[in-house]
């Protein structure tokens, strides 16, 4: 009778150490699901400059999972993929080391200081001994702004922010960038090579990339039939005419590069207006090359109405959204206005991947006032997809509601699909 029920026993006890595994094997993968679903939602932050949440997100995952867990999450974001905007169900992409990078920075509070020469992943290997993200944020901005200062004090200003460098670190880079700003100027010297002025040395700048890349310049070379755009440049920095005869010269001149190999990349990518590179490294430093290029797609289009010129304006426009900055809401929403409506739509539809203020107010106007149907039915589709991931845009399309503007019950029928819980969040 012993025996027996001693057998009863050690059977049950199996019966119980089964069932216990499984059920701790079905933990286990739960755990790993939600975390795979927590490191996606950074990741789509990132990819798509959700400042806000990306920071609401680390925070929640710092009091939830410890700092420790939030800084993984941050590393491990850098080697994820995501859906390629406007076209969800498409393919997927890596997110962009410059886009990650940048969106990194912000979240510490160091915007305009990401060209220091160290890589993104070692600045936060470093806050690994940190207890929080306060004491992190600390660290991170003390660091970055000393390397920042023996970069500039260097002669180097290549995409820096200088009014971001001033304020966070010392109101005395007010005086050396305008030492530098002096030693700039006096470095840049076109040179007239026959028919050809080579423009190198104000590429080697940084106050002579901005104002070559605003005005939408394209290479080192340009043609003597274009100087004009160099007078354009002298009136816009308050230069000289300081150009000289190659024949003539005699000086060997250097050109500056930046120090960190992804700025530099970036650099040369502006120069040449390599779109594929630009789209490939994410960076908002892209904005205005890419607004020379749509600008050129368009003129190009609307002269030859042909289906390759519409394809590289589509196509452009999609850049703006994989750069995905707010700078790009302002010609999004000036192609948005247009009057040739294939034009306006991947416009439109373009406007749908900006998670902004700036995005809405543009599609709530253009929603109002527009007497097409297929635009009126993209604007309110795109108005659906923001309100998925920003509360901002329900509160202004309620208050659109509650105004006088023409036409506002148009809106109704994105406000009846809004979330219930005006302060819902994504994670």
């Amino acid at each position: 009778m012993v025996t027996a029920d001693l057998d009863y026993a050690v059977i049950d006890l199996t019966q119980d150490d089964d069932h216990s595994w499984i059920l701790k094997a079905g933990a286990e993968r739960a755990r790993e699901a939600e975390d795979r679903a927590r490191l996606q939602k950074f990741v789509d932050a990132i990819a798509e400059r959700r400042s806000r949440d990306l920071l609401d997100l680390t925070a929640a995952t710092e009091r939830e999972l410890g700092w420790p867990a939030a800084l993984q999450h941050l590393k491990q974001a850098a080697e994820m993929d995501y859906s390629l905007p406007v076209t969800p169900s498409g393919p997927r992409a890596r997110l962009e080391p410059l886009k990650y990078r940048e969106m990194v920075f912000g979240l510490f509070s160091c915007t305009g200081f990401e060209p220091v020469n160290v890589d993104t992943k070692a600045l936060l290997s470093d806050l690994e001994g940190e207890a929080s993200m306060v004491t992190a944020s600390l660290h991170f901005s003390e660091r970055v702004c000393k390397l920042a200062i023996e970069q500039i004090t260097s002669s180097e200003s290549f995409f820096f922010d200088q009014s971001m460098v001033i304020s966070n670190c010392k109101p005395e880079m007010q005086s050396m960038f305008e030492t530098l700003r002096n030693i700039e100027l006096r470095r840049m010297k076109p040179v007239i090579c026959g028919d050809t002025i080579n423009i190198a040395s104000l590429w080697s700048t940084e106050i002579g990339r901005r104002a070559l890349a605003e005005l939408g310049v394209k290479g080192k070379q340009l043609p003597l039939s274009e100087a004009s755009v160099l007078s354009v440049i002298q009136r816009m920095l308050g230069m000289q005419s300081d150009w000289h005869d190659e024949s003539q010269s005699t000086e060997t001149q250097e050109y500056a590069n930046p120090s960190n190999c992804m700025y530099s990349l970036l650099l040369a990518s502006i120069i040449d207006q390599d779109q594929e590179a630009l789209r490939s490294l994410g960076s908002r430093h892209a904005v205005f090359t890419l607004n020379a290029l749509l600008d050129n797609h368009i003129a190009g289009y609307e002269t030859t109405e042909s289906s390759d010129d519409y394809r590289k304006l589509v196509y452009c426009v999609n850049s703006h959204v994989v750069i995905r900055t707010q700078e790009s809401v302002a010609i999004l929403g000036k192609l948005a206005k247009m009057e040739d409506a294939r034009i306006v739509t991947p416009a439109i539809v373009a406007l749908s991947g900006f998670y902004h203020e700036s995005a809405v107010s543009v599609l709530i106007d253009i929603v109002c006032q527009t007497r097409t149907r297929e635009i009126l039915d993209a604007s309110l589709s795109a108005l659906e997809n923001i309100v998925k991931k920003s509360p901002e845009a329900r509160y202004m399309i309620h208050a659109a509601l509650r105004s006088g503007l023409p036409n506002r019950n148009k809106l109704k029928r994105v406000y009846q699909k809004m979330p219930k819980d005006p302060m819902s969040r994504y994670y």
